[in-house]
């Protein structure tokens, strides 16, 4: 979102709710890099290393995981998708309505 906007941005949206939206987003991305990266990384190396032990110690199974491996992939790609979906809607309402509470005040 750029600063400077042209009258007709102005027309079609409420020059209020940019602070409040500004706000949050910035809220948002220092909440994502503090806590989200090492959860990741965690999360990451727990996968790795339960695929060597799994290969190590029960390689049948670990060969029926992974021919399962690109449908859980799939479903997993599907609820990000649905998650992304009603989080961008949620966030246009809620800057929406911030900018009615800031032209109330």
């Amino acid at each position: 979102m750029c600063l400077e906007q042209d009258a007709k941005y102005y027309d079609e949206h409420n020059p209020t709710e940019m602070a409040s939206k500004i706000s949050r987003e910035c809220t948002a991305i220092q909440t994502g890099l503090s806590e989200k990266s090492g959860q990741i990384l965690q999360a990451a190396f727990g996968f790795t290393m339960g695929y060597v032990f799994a290969f190590t110690f029960g390689w049948r199974f670990t060969a029926v995981l992974m021919g399962c491996f690109p449908v859980m992939m799939m479903l997993g790609a599907a609820v990000g998708v649905i998650f992304k979906k009603g989080i961008s809607e949620e966030m246009r309402s809620y800057s929406q309505s911030a900018g009615y509470a800031e032209q109330a005040l």
